[in-house]
């Protein structure tokens, strides 16, 4: 079985980003459906200003959502984004870079080259699935973006289904671990109408898969933070060689408007340098 997984693992790879990338988008437009569509008309007056302002923050977080997933797959985030000249290290630093030999050519620090993009990618922290390309220098910003604004939805989702469910008289959580339950104090048997509790079940179902949806990105987005501000990356936690301090860390991945980079991915925010050439902390030296 290995083995024909290892034959076989490009296509595989190949047919898995794409569907995963779908699924993405799939829960997203759902989730904006189903919330402002049918679960906020049962908490407030479709006609009051809470519904019109719920309405503001959805279309603002899946503007956000969208625009940060285009922004991120359309980045070109390897070597061969930067222009010719900075391809070549300056011969103070030619020690530091390292010959990558599926590209056969010298790649920076904190360079490295993804099987599935099939490039060297600057400062690699991840390939990720979800969105079909790796994450590095010059698009990280993005998917940091994407997290934060995927768990503020998800956390709403999952705070207006708990009302709504509460509303409802329904248990909301009867095993963790099972993703169907029961009416509170009814039997099944006693309802009039089978297709209301087959409802009944398609709600909690969908508020135990957004307990799970919404930990996935919340947790990745603070270790996302959490490796940022340490100068590290998934590939390389425990490497602190070029850590300048937290604020300073930040600005190399956010720019020089790194508050404002969250209010919309189009909105330009200049990195310090274009990742090839990297500042080694104080105690490295």
């Amino acid at each position: 079985m290995r083995r024909l997984i290892n034959r076989h693992e490009s296509k595989l790879v190949g047919l898995c980003d794409p569907i995963c990338l779908g699924i993405l988008l799939f829960i997203t437009g759902f989730l904006v459906i189903y919330e402002l569509y049918y679960i906020l008309p049962h908490l407030c007056d479709t006609r009051g200003l809470a519904y019109k302002l719920n309405h503001v923050l959805a279309f603002f977080l899946t503007f956000n959502i969208l625009g940060n997933i285009w922004c991120c797959r359309r980045t070109d985030t390897s070597l061969e984004a930067v222009s010719k000249i900075r391809q070549h290290p300056p011969l103070h630093e030619a020690h530091l870079w390292r010959l990558c030999t599926h590209c056969q050519m010298l790649m920076p620090p904190r360079s490295w080259h993804c099987r599935r993009c099939k490039k060297c990618v600057l400062k690699r922290d991840h390939h990720c699935n979800f969105l079909c390309t790796c994450i590095g220098f010059t698009n990280q910003r993005y998917f940091v973006a994407l997290l934060l604004h995927l768990t503020v939805g998800c956390f709403f989702s999952l705070l207006y289904n708990g009302i709504f469910l509460w509303q409802k008289r329904m248990l909301i959580v009867n095993e963790p671990m099972i993703f169907f339950g029961n009416m509170v104090d009814k039997d099944p048997e006693q309802l009039a109408n089978w297709y209301e509790y087959q409802k009944v079940l398609f709600h909690m179902g969908i508020f135990k898969l957004l307990t799970l949806v919404t930990a996935g990105p919340c947790v990745h987005f603070f270790y996302q933070l959490y490796m940022l501000w340490r100068g590290t990356s998934m590939g390389r936690k425990d490497d602190r060689s070029y850590d300048l301090g937290g604020w300073q860390n930040l600005r190399l991945t956010f720019g020089h408007r790194m508050w404002w980079v969250f209010l919309s991915p189009f909105l330009k925010s200049k990195q310090p340098h274009d990742g090839t050439q990297w500042q080694l902390a104080p105690q490295s030296i």
